[in-house]
């Protein structure tokens, strides 16, 4: 059985432990040395792998989040299903972490920079040789002129790394590569691990998880749910671009979305992953839910 280093408990597991964080460490400094950004020493991992977040019942988001030994916040996420709303929704994270820094009257003075690495699965800029991209906040007519260092996004687009192979800086290069190949061409993972030799030690932690009964049996239940919401995420979108082309009606595209959120109630997603999929709100949510039941 293939387990994907790109799933969500996988990647948390292998990056987010205490006894892991020196591979947290050098891939967050392989993306910002790729985008020629200061780099840091040490970091702290604030929410640290638990088995209890996962459970059978629910689909947890397992995000990592760390503070560098200057205060600044890193979050780092894998996304493996692209949709409509993903740019919006991470904006909406990194602002939520941003302002989630103050108690109410603190001083501004207070607030650190916060990073969002988000490594996705699926082509989200329209650029094919753009594997990764650092969005900051420069002014639009001077780009030497940045408005503050507290904003940064990172998205690195792995399925566009066949076509621009050694695009990236070295040590990027070698992690992507390995999320890549570990455990599918053990030609490629045999020439990665010779090339970088602390992915010797990510690979030790991939082959632990692959050995341990409880951690198998969570990954296939999170990638069965995974594909189930893909499944239907594809079944919905086909039949939205159908009654679009036929009806051009407004209407047709709303009733499709009251019907992809009580699907995905039944699937057991929860309430807020309803929301950002949909893009109905908690209230609209709810009351489709009472309906239903």
């Amino acid at each position: 059985m293939y387990f994907n280093p790109l799933s969500d408990i996988l990647f948390k597991y292998l990056l987010g432990r205490e006894e892991t964080k020196d591979l947290l460490l050098s891939f967050i400094n392989s993306v910002l040395e790729d985008s020629d950004l200061e780099t840091m020493q040490s970091l702290e991992i604030r929410n640290p792998f638990n088995l209890k977040e996962f459970k059978a019942d629910k689909t947890s988001i397992l995000d990592i989040k760390a503070v560098d030994n200057k205060g600044k916040i890193y979050n780092i996420e894998v996304q493996n299903i692209g949709d409509e709303v993903f740019v919006s929704r991470s904006l909406y994270y990194w602002a939520k972490l941003y302002a989630g820094q103050l108690e109410e009257s603190e001083d501004y003075t207070k607030l650190q920079p916060v990073i969002c690495i988000n490594v996705l699965n699926f082509d989200l800029l329209e650029k094919p040789d753009l594997l990764h991209s650092c969005f900051m906040a420069f002014d639009k007519n001077d780009k030497d002129i940045l408005l503050s260092e507290n904003f940064q996004i990172h998205f690195i687009e792995v399925k566009k790394y066949q076509n621009n192979f050694n695009k990236l800086k070295k040590t990027l290069n070698d992690w992507v590569c390995y999320f890549l190949n570990e455990g599918k061409d053990e030609v490629i993972m045999k020439t990665v691990l010779e090339h970088n030799p602390l992915l010797n030690k990510v690979h030790r932690e991939y082959k632990k998880f692959t050995m341990d009964d409880k951690m198998r049996e969570i990954y296939e239940y999170q990638e069965k749910k995974r594909k189930d919401e893909q499944s239907l995420i594809n079944s919905f979108y086909h039949k939205g671009i159908k009654e679009g082309e036929i009806k051009g009606e407004i209407k047709g595209k709303i009733e499709g979305k009251l019907e992809t959120a009580k699907n995905f109630y039944r699937l057991g997603l929860s309430i807020g992953q309803i929301a950002e999929g949909t893009g109905l709100s908690i209230e609209e949510i709810q009351k489709i839910i009472s309906k239903d039941q």
